[in-house]
């Protein structure tokens, strides 16, 4: 019997009343009249029937069949409420109201009362106020009902979406109290990641309190107060180790020097408070607010902001935020002191944002003179790309210093010093290894014969600093001034300037740099020599624009004579569409020349010389197939028998020049006398 009637069971209009207040609720109460369909003991608190016990135990779900979804009257028209109106919306009826009103349980639903219980536990701490900070809410560890009936207040939904009944108190976490991992250990009894008790910036995220224990919130157990300041943040164990500092100096609204907290409201708020209690103290290194960065950042062996030591206490160079600092700041026998900027972002402010980061890691931004493409890898501490170490035209760009180690600057080891110049630009090699000059020949404000720098506001300052030292050494080669080709460019075999040697000592026509140079610039049998011009654009200087390029590759310009559709193939070293070499009406506009080839200008390379006419135009099959004129009929200035050039300065001139010589009935000079009289007697070709 008892059993159906455990299972039609009525709930409470508010909260399980704990024995205690359901005992004095019954005793102040005549049992109702209504159908007898509970036991006897059902208003009896100390009887096992008693309704309170059952709801405990079953939950609330039986008595909404007969009392209504809300519990207020339903088929039976009795309402629950009513019973117990005055309790309506009162936590302490069933969590508290012994010690305080907070709802905190002095005792559990079951009738726990020591604090070691899990019911109760830390409860009544944290919703009293304390000389630690101002009373924490309910609804910072659990969801708070407006109705003692709503669900997951006593009833909860299980995962498949039935009604489950346990007294367990669901951790719901509200306000600030999560610090973004906060989780309760009902089986551990303890709570972690929470922003109460830790998990903030520089506190102690691995503070785990237990809920049933006592003495766990003493000054110091969430965040350091100065005994281990390398909890903290790096901003505070700065200001603890390095500067001496305590708490009290920048946070005097909330603690004194005691370490006594002077006010709870603003301790354990969701807020850092901070008050300066004496300024002159910050003012030391801070100068009424504004930035001075050797406060922080250097003042030992220097005034640059170079660290002498880390804001970790760092002193070793072997240490990364030591490093070179010093040995780039101060500057050095190689160049005056290199600006902050050019690896730092500078504040204008100690407060500017990105200056104090939650880590003390300093970011690299860099600067014009290091250069856009510079990179920092700090898991091996290495720089790479800098201009300021060998990423520059005829440097070394794969330099990559060690910030923590030593000597890695030495005269050469961003740029050769002329034991492999090659590794320089052209220019370089072509000076050093073949004219024996030293850097100081032509850097004479940088550096002298010893390879000291002499300059140090011209090195490694983003620019070329070119001064010659003695002019009489440049004038072997390069005369009073104006380009003399022949010193850099021939003068062995010949003074026109094509290369019998390269730039970089090239001396086999196989080789790109010298080729058939000296076969188009000499000239010879077939053609007069031909003009620099003709390919290339001649400087009027040896300094002028476009000359010494970056690299010892000569740009081909084509002149009119050449043609305005030629083309240079660099790969395959070939030459096409030239006029020179076939590229003209009845031509072999196909002739590709190999420039480092040999035997490719015979006659009939470029045009047909009689034994292929149909190759050529119209009128010359019809001259040589019909009537058999022979080239040097029409052409013989330039050609003598043999298909011979006699005259080079009339061919590949630019012109067809045609004059005759005709035997036999041919009259000299004309047309005329050819059979048939074709052309008459005018002169045609005119």
């Amino acid at each position: 019997m008892k059993s159906i009637y455990r299972n039609n069971i009525f709930i409470l209009s508010l909260l399980i009343i704990t024995s205690i207040s359901l005992l004095h609720c019954a005793n102040n109460r005549s049992k109702p009249t209504i159908p007898e369909t509970h036991p006897d003991n059902w208003m009896i608190s100390s009887s096992e029937d008693f309704h309170g016990k059952i709801v405990l135990n079953s939950g609330s779900a039986g008595c909404k069949q007969c009392h209504g979804a809300d519990f207020d009257g339903g088929l039976v028209d009795v309402s629950c409420i009513d019973c117990h109106a005055e309790r309506t919306n009162i936590c302490t009826g069933c969590h508290g109201g012994i010690i305080n009103q907070s709802g905190a349980p002095p005792s559990g639903l079951r009738g726990e009362t020591s604090d070691t219980a899990r019911a109760v536990g830390a409860h009544t701490a944290h919703l009293n106020s304390s000389s630690l900070s101002e009373p924490l809410n309910c609804s910072d560890c659990h969801s708070v009902p407006a109705f003692a009936l709503e669900i997951n207040h006593f009833d909860s939904i299980s995962p498949v979406g039935s009604v489950v009944t346990d007294s367990i108190a669901e951790i719901i976490w509200g306000r600030f109290s999560d610090g973004g991992t906060a989780n309760w250990n009902r089986v551990e009894q303890t709570c972690s990641g929470t922003y109460c008790h830790g998990a903030f910036d520089g506190g102690n995220q691995s503070n785990r309190p237990i809920w049933n224990q006592n003495n766990q919130a003493e000054c110091g157990s969430c965040h350091d107060i100065g005994a281990e300041p390398a909890n903290l943040l790096w901003k505070h164990q700065y200001h603890i180790t390095t500067a001496n500092l305590d708490c009290a100096v920048c946070h005097a609204s909330v603690v004194d020097s005691t370490l006594a907290i002077v006010d709870p409201g603003l301790h354990i708020n969701g807020s850092p408070d901070i008050l300066i209690a004496d300024t002159s103290i910050c003012n030391v290194c801070h100068v009424d607010g504004q930035l001075i960065c050797t406060g922080c950042h250097g003042g030992l062996d220097n005034n640059t902001g170079a660290p002498p030591y880390g804001l970790e206490n760092e002193n070793l160079i072997s240490q990364l935020a030591v490093g070179a600092h010093t040995s780039h700041l101060d500057g050095n026998g190689l160049t005056n002191g290199i600006d902050c900027s050019e690896c730092h972002t500078i504040p204008l402010g100690l407060t500017d944002a990105g200056h104090l980061d939650a880590d003390n890691i300093a970011e690299l931004n860099w600067g014009l003179l290091a250069g856009a493409s510079s990179s920092w890898n700090r898991n091996n501490a290495e720089c790479s790309n800098t201009y300021c170490h060998g990423n520059f035209g005829g440097g070394n760009p794969s330099n990559t210093p060690v910030w923590t180690d030593t000597d890695q600057a030495t005269c050469g080891s961003c740029h050769d010093v002329g034991t492999n110049p090659s590794d320089l630009a052209w220019k370089h090699d072509y000076h050093m290894t073949t004219a024996g000059l030293e850097c100081a020949d032509c850097h004479s404000s940088v550096t002298n014969d010893l390879l000291e720098i002499v300059g140090l506001n011209q090195h490694i300052n983003g620019q070329i600093d070119t001064l010659t030292a003695d002019t009489a050494k440049c004038n072997v080669c390069h005369g009073d001034g104006p380009i003399s080709c022949t010193s850099c460019h021939g003068g062995l075999d010949n003074s026109t300037g094509a290369p019998p040697y390269g730039l970089e000592d090239e001396t086999l026509t196989s080789q790109l740099a010298v080729g058939a140079h000296t076969a188009h610039i000499e000239g010879g049998s077939l053609a007069d020599p031909f003009a620099c011009s003709d390919c290339h654009i001649v400087p009027d200087t040896l300094t002028a624009n476009g000359h010494l390029g970056a690299d010892n590759i000569a740009e081909l310009n084509w002149s009119p004579l050449a043609g305005n559709s030629s083309t240079w193939n660099r790969t395959t070293a070939e030459c096409s569409d030239t006029y020179c070499h076939g590229n003209f009406a009845g031509g072999y506009s196909s002739n590709s020349p190999i420039w480092t080839g040999s035997v490719q200008a015979n006659c009939g390379s470029c045009h047909d010389a009689g034994a292929n006419p149909e190759d050529l135009s119209g009128k010359h099959k019809k001259h040589f197939v019909d009537i058999e004129i022979a080239c040097r009929n029409c052409h013989n200035l330039t050609q003598g028998q043999f298909n011979k050039i006699i005259g080079p300065q009339y061919h590949i001139d630019g012109e067809k020049t045609v004059s005759f010589s005709f035997a036999g009935n041919f009259n000299n000079g004309t047309c005329s006398g050819l059979p048939n009289g074709c052309h008459g007697s005018e002169n045609w070709y005119d």
